[in-house]
């Protein structure tokens, strides 16, 4: 077991607080920097995954939509497809 002492400011009482051995005693910046940057990218490909589903939902249906917005449902679909090439 470690044993981590915390010096209190209005007394000069110390606390000992025990860690188990299987926690490290120092994270480094970088466990925590890519640990964050796992919980990013899985959440990103999620909400990547619902986007190209109601694209493909509403391709499939074949609503009688203007051009003009079929046309921006493709665009935007393009640029999302662009943008998600970047992080992969």
């Amino acid at each position: 077991m470690l044993h981590w002492h915390l010096l209190l400011k209005e007394t000069s009482h110390t606390i000992a607080i025990e860690v188990p051995s299987c926690l490290p005693a120092r994270m480094s910046t970088l466990d925590l920097t890519l640990g964050a940057l796992e919980v990013s990218i899985i959440l990103s490909t999620i909400l990547y995954g619902i986007s190209i589903l109601q694209v493909f939902l509403y391709s499939e249906r074949g609503f009688k939509d203007p051009l003009w917005l079929r046309s921006l449902v493709s665009r935007m679909t393009e640029f999302l497809l662009i943008n998600r090439s970047d992080v992969i």
